[in-house]
């Protein structure tokens, strides 16, 4: 499992509507990089926007990737890219996020219960085995029997 850390990105852009209904994105800014931040590139629904980021281009690369593969489930094809359909797949997104922390909140919840009750079983176990043990040492004379726990000698 990949554990996902934090995206701390800045965005240095502003968008404009064009003609067909189309977002125009333009820097805000011409400085790259404040406190070791890196400025990148992205295109997502053929719009070009420069980030100040971060996170590796690679990553980000990956995620805008992942935006246009849920616009595509959305847009019938051939239909341009509306803000109404960028901000169905942001929510769409969102939605799937909610669903895999609780999945994976589930199966923490999961995990840690089947631990405590091996941790229970194991505690049992050797307070048994305490017992037995203790119970053995009181009888000098006696030989203590073999169970079916114990190893042969």
């Amino acid at each position: 499992m990949r554990l996902v850390r934090p995206l701390v990105a800045t965005l240095a852009v502003y968008c404009t509507r064009g003609l067909g209904g189309r977002l125009s994105c333009s820097p805000l800014r011409a400085s790259v990089g404040t406190m070791g931040n890196d400025a990148v590139e992205l295109c997502v629904a053929g719009q070009r926007c420069r980030v100040v980021t971060t996170a590796e281009p690679e990553e980000l690369a990956e995620l805008a990737a992942m935006v246009e593969e849920k616009l595509a489930t959305i847009l019938t094809p051939g239909r341009p890219v509306t803000t109404q359909a960028m901000l169905l797949a942001a929510v769409a997104l969102a939605h799937d996020a909610r669903e895999e922390r609780a999945r994976a909140q589930a199966v923490a919840t999961q995990a840690k219960s089947h631990l405590h009750a091996m941790l229970r079983r194991v505690d049992a176990t050797l307070a048994e085995s305490e017992v037995e043990a203790a119970a053995a040492a009181r009888r000098p004379g006696r030989k203590r029997k073999r169970s079916q726990k114990d190893p042969p000698p």
